[in-house]
């Protein structure tokens, strides 16, 4: 990969548009060297970089790559307690940004523009860090608490090998770089296109991230990489139609599933599109089950969602305790398995084999072997031989010895109408939000019907909650903290 990348840089084709301004993989090598001079004649190798979406953000990435340095993106919008939880535990040599942070640091800042201006820069790169871990991205754990998860080089060189296959990219693809450059999502836009030398269009404004489709339009979008709260978007806009999805060659979903109805209306406005269905917690590096979905597969492979498929090569899954309605505890195994959470004693070894007490553990594959293993959470049944998802951990809930899953209620509602929906547990009791889809006309009275010839009496929610649109964390998931903290006025 690393050949791959030092070859694509000698393109002089339209890297990344922004806005009004292009700049091309001729920019982008310049940029990269300016990078890789300040890393190399200052000894940093670990780096904090600016999350914003820009030419010099992606740029910033591959230097870093290039030189065998670590990075960690930082959302500069998110509040400062976090922002220094963070680079406490990151620990950065070196911070890079379009501007300098809004608080005191022990260690160096550097705006791009002010590299890019150099004058004397290293005409040629090298990796001369050799860091095993390539990168940290931070998530919030169960207790709210960042949690660095620390992902090897190793692991994301094979994955980028397998993605760019799977997404079939090519230098003839411009592709909408939507996803926040914080969220690891967004690495596939970058490493991926660098590789085979695609154009990407920052949605770095506003304008952008509010009415996708006329960018996608103007900029003739052939590839699109979004969790699927971006239909919705689409969708509050006026925007998905046959018109504004014409372009679209391929579409990749991630962080969150796939709602049957909006695969149905994709291939309504657009029949030659290709969807791609994933999962992949940051601990597996960005998504390690994929199924492509054309026009001819679809209807018999999902259900009220789309199908997550089967392992990329290199990955290996089993489901653990499954119940008698075939639903599991999704494990995933492997080489390319996340180094644990920074900070943190590692879980695995001798102690931690076939544990699911543990996160991190070891765990024998069928040729004998023993590898890293992964415990998602993440419950799942198996569909025709592909991995069928059906809840977080977060939205099972036992009462009286039963379990039950949140996301039942939400499948229901999808069927009625709704364009999204989410179950929650607040003081003991079920809550059920959801927003309306446009065109739909369902009630509350209707709802309760369904509900109660569908789900068992003791799973009925406590109160059903109309809103006007849902919350959204900085990566586009339904933020349940927000719906938690909200008064629902139940006696």
């Amino acid at each position: 990969m690393y050949q791959d990348i030092e070859k694509s840089l000698r393109n002089n084709k339209v890297f990344t548009v922004e806005g009004n301004k292009e700049f091309s993989y001729a920019d982008l090598l310049k940029m990269v060297r300016c990078v890789h001079t300040v890393l190399k004649n200052h000894g940093f190798s670990r780096i904090l970089v600016c999350g914003k979406q820009c030419f010099f953000s992606y740029a910033s990435l591959i230097g870093i790559y290039l030189a065998g340095g670590t990075f960690c993106i930082l959302n500069e919008d998110i509040p400062k307690d976090r922002k220094q939880f963070i680079i406490d535990a990151f620990k950065p040599d070196v911070f890079l940004g379009v501007k300098l942070l809004d608080m005191p640091t022990e260690f160096p800042q550097y705006k791009y523009d002010d590299l890019y201006s150099m004058t004397e820069y290293d005409k040629e790169t090298g990796n001369f860090c050799n860091n095993d871990i390539l990168y940290v991205s931070f998530t919030s754990g169960t207790t709210g608490i960042p949690k660095g998860c620390v992902i090897s080089r190793k692991a994301f060189e094979h994955f980028c090998e397998q993605a760019v296959k799977i997404l079939k990219f090519t230098d003839e693809d411009v592709c909408a770089q939507y996803v926040p450059l914080s969220f690891d999502m967004s690495l596939i836009d970058i490493f991926g296109g660098v590789l085979k030398n695609v154009t990407l269009v920052a949605f770095d404004s506003n304008s952008y991230k509010l009415r996708p489709g006329k960018y996608l339009l103007k900029h003739k979008i052939t590839f699109l990489n979004v969790v699927p709260h971006f239909i919705t978007i689409l969708e509050n806009g006026r925007e998905f139609d046959e018109e504004h999805l014409r372009y679209l060659r391929m579409i990749r979903f991630g962080g969150d599933k796939v709602s049957r109805d909006y695969i149905d209306k994709l291939f309504k406005y657009n029949p030659n599109i290709e969807i791609v269905s994933t999962y992949g917690a940051t601990e597996t590096t960005c998504f390690c089950l994929y199924k492509i979905l054309t026009k001819d597969n679809y209807e018999s492979l999902c259900t009220t969602h789309a199908v997550v498929g089967k392992p990329l090569d290199g990955w290996m899954i089993s489901l653990e305790n499954v119940d008698s309605s075939g639903v599991g505890n999704l494990v995933i195994y492997g080489d390319y398995i996340g180094e644990g959470y920074l900070g943190e004693k590692n879980n695995i070894g001798e102690n931690a084999a076939e544990s699911l007490n543990c996160t991190y553990f070891i765990k024998q594959g069928t040729d004998g072997t023993w590898y890293k293993a992964y415990k998602t959470g993440d419950y799942f049944r198996i569909k025709d031989q592909e991995l069928l998802f059906v809840g977080r951990n977060d939205s099972q809930i036992k009462i009286n010895g039963k379990r039950f899953s949140l996301s039942e209620l939400e499948y229901i509602l999808h069927d009625l109408g709704a364009s999204e929906a989410c179950g929650i547990i607040k003081d003991d009791k079920i809550y059920l939000c959801y927003t309306i889809r446009e065109g739909s006309d369902i009630c509350e009275k209707e709802i309760v019907e369904q509900l109660k010839k569908k789900i068992p009496l003791f799973a009925m929610p406590a109160k059903i909650i109309k809103l006007e649109q849902m919350p959204h964390n900085l990566n586009g998931k339904i933020d349940k903290s927000v719906l938690g903290k909200m008064d629902f006025d139940v006696p």
